[in-house]
């Protein structure tokens, strides 16, 4: 039976230490220096799909309905360091402030995120969760390994469209999930392999360790509780804890030629 990795903590303290495309970046954190990537960096990307997610539908099947992401939580396309939508993942949405035109950082209104995520509207979605820049093979799925499931929202019994807030608060709940051992050992190997480094795998769990340790030492008041719970989701991100935007992906499935999306949400690294 495969223990829960919440039970454990790290082995190790970490050592000191409007929508259009633009052209490629690179964003430095602790994985190095991150190239752009089709499927973490806003591009409007189309490529075939080998498995089915509900979409907006396009009848005639020649191209993919596009979809629009709200702009509260879109990529800014003239500055990636300063989207909209100014959060720290691992804290509740009550912490979440919002630029405005003039440059200035308020709290979000009252309400501001129950309006509808995408447009044209949407009652399901794929949702993809990566640092900025990493390599497509290192989105938060594929580092956790196979057996972990992906984030979806489903809303068409509800009869209401995905708003902000649904978006929002799943990405936060899935990332607050605790890893497994076997996950956790899957996500040091990934991300040692993504940071190139000649230290193997412990390059990896030094990085989640500092994550975990940091993210810890944030919570205040409750420090003690959340080492207990050990290692969340969230930690396999490194230092990348910071919106940075969404945008759509669109996927045709080869067999019934119907196109699908997914909603791609990347995250980086806090200013400094």
């Amino acid at each position: 039976m495969t223990s829960t990795w919440a039970s454990t903590r790290p082995s190790h303290k970490p050592t000191p230490s409007k929508h259009r495309a633009f052209s490629s970046v690179s964003s430095a954190s602790s994985w190095g220096t991150l190239l752009t990537d089709s499927s973490t960096s806003p591009t409007s990307t189309c490529r075939p799909c080998h498995h089915r997610c509900k979409s907006v539908p396009n009848p005639k099947h020649k191209e993919p309905t596009q979809i629009q992401i709200h702009p509260l939580i879109s990529y800014n396309p003239h500055n990636l360091a300063f989207p909209s939508l100014q959060w720290d993942i691992r804290q509740d949405l009550t912490s979440a402030r919002r630029i405005t035109p003039a440059g200035l950082t308020v709290p979000l209104a009252l309400g501001e995120l129950n309006v509808e995520a995408t447009y044209p509207r949407a009652w399901n979605a794929r949702i993809v969760i990566a640092p900025l820049g990493a390599p497509s093979s290192h989105t938060l799925g594929l580092l956790l390994g196979p057996t972990t499931p992906p984030l979806t929202l489903d809303k068409s019994k509800s009869g209401t469209a995905i708003t902000l807030k649904d978006v929002l608060t799943a990405v936060h709940e899935y990332l607050r999930v605790p890893v497994k051992r076997a996950q956790y050992d899957h996500a040091c190997e990934r991300v040692a392999e993504c940071m190139r480094s000649a230290a193997g795998a412990n390059a990896g769990k030094e990085l989640v360790s500092k994550a975990f340790y940091g993210r810890c030492k944030e919570s205040a008041g409750i420090a003690d509780v959340e080492r207990a719970q050990g290692v969340r989701r969230v930690d396999c991100l490194g230092d990348a804890v910071v919106w940075a935007g969404a945008w759509a992906v669109y996927m045709r499935d080869e067999g019934s030629k119907e196109w699908t999306w997914e909603m791609r949400v990347a995250v980086m690294p806090k200013p400094r």
